[in-house]
């Protein structure tokens, strides 16, 4: 039977499918740790057992083969189809990548996939609603619990993918959008579950499978022009999907060094929506049309955009929130607190990573397959 918990949150409520007892049960017994062997490689034995959630999303993949090619054993949780996971398995050697199912609002699958780990990241995050999660369901309700079962476990280390929101002018505490306000209120919950947790949050990542720059891509392609909100004059700084993966290993790999800290993940340049967009173009042989729509009508246009529809549309490119967003400059700050806990931001320096230039040659091969004429297409244009 359900039974509605809130787990400490304002008007949250999520069902799950097991009782509040089982967030009490002590932790169960589990197999000793590997001990590290071999040179380090994909056939390896790092000694690393973790356990991933939100493994087949896009940043996931990406976080797995980073922890596979170390000789790391992965336990990456899925849920829904078992193709969902069918490319993630190749990433390891033999074994050490292992599929467990899960269901988000049971608890204790969640604690089966975490009960012999001695790491736990948490990827899981959504933009839009759907008929049984919610936003909020997803990225406080889910997030908190598991860094809740995870400090029960008595795991070593715990890992939280937040993002880098966008804030308002009058107020740079407390962003101004429904989907930057459930992520500070995730991570928020999430520290207070387990206080030595390390939170990454990352702008916005590009990459094969994201929908940063493949929706401007589409949007170029089929509909022949590309609406920005205010003119696109918006900043960020987009970083590359496989720094961010390098970061998350890092931190596995140097607990003692990220743990309880705090890392905002972005890119080596700071450009403006337009620029983004004029970048797009030139890599795809399209030509640049840009339409603004003022911030009023395009809330109201994304928000009909962003209604999720199962056969419609049953993946929103588009949201409310988005709109807000792409007004907003959404860079790197030092800002070191909120008012509610005291943490230590850092940066890829201080994980002695050095992040990728969208605009070099690595952002142009991602945009291949949407140039004109075709992904090979190049070479029958002279830049």
């Amino acid at each position: 039977m359900l039974c509605s918990n809130s787990l400490g949150r304002r008007a949250v409520a999520v069902k799950f499918l097991s009782t509040v007892a089982d967030l009490n049960k002590g932790p169960r017994v589990v197999s000793p740790v590997l001990r590290a062997q071999g040179t380090g490689g994909r056939s390896s034995v790092s000694g690393i057992i973790a356990t991933v959630f939100g493994s087949t999303g896009f940043l996931g993949r990406y976080v797995v083969n980073q922890l596979g090619r170390v000789g790391s054993t992965v336990f990456v949780a899925w849920r829904g189809d078992e193709l969902d996971y069918r490319h993630l398995k190749v990433m390891g050697d033999l074994g050490q990548v292992n599929p467990i199912q899960i269901e988000a609002r049971d608890i204790s699958s969640l604690r089966r996939a975490i009960a012999g780990s001695n790491v736990v990241i948490n990827l899981i995050g959504k933009w839009y609603d759907t008929r049984y999660y919610s936003l909020e369901d997803v990225n406080i309700g889910v997030a908190e619990t598991i860094a809740r079962l995870a400090n029960l476990e008595q795991v070593e280390h715990f890992i939280h993918v937040s993002a880098l929101t966008a804030h308002s002018n009058t107020n740079s505490i407390y962003p101004v959008d429904r989907w930057s306000r459930s992520k500070i209120e995730g991570e928020r919950l999430v520290r207070q579950a387990f206080p030595r947790a390390t939170i990454f949050r990352p702008a916005d990542i590009w990459g094969m499978e994201d929908r940063f720059l493949n929706k401007i891509a589409i949007s170029l392609s089929h509909l022949g022009l590309m609406p920005l909100v205010n003119g696109g004059r918006g900043q960020l700084q987009p970083v590359w999907v496989d720094d961010v993966a390098r970061a998350i290993v890092a931190s596995v790999r140097n607990p003692e060094l990220t743990a309880g800290n705090t890392y905002e993940l972005a890119g080596p340049r700071v450009m403006t929506r337009r620029e983004v967009v004029e970048f797009v173009a030139d890599a795809t042989k399209r030509e640049l049309r840009t339409l603004s729509i003022p911030l009023p009508l395009a809330k109201m246009l994304m928000r009909l955009a962003g209604t999720r529809l199962p056969v419609v549309n049953p993946n929103p490119l588009y949201t409310e929130s988005d709109a807000i967003r792409e007004t907003s400059d959404i860079v790197s700050s030092s800002l070191a607190t909120d008012g509610n806990w005291h943490e230590s931001i850092g940066t890829f320096d201080d994980l002695d990573i050095r992040p990728h230039d969208l605009l070099g040659d690595l952002g142009r091969n991602t945009l291949r397959q949407y140039r004109k004429g075709g992904d090979r297409s190049s070479l029958f244009f002279v830049d």
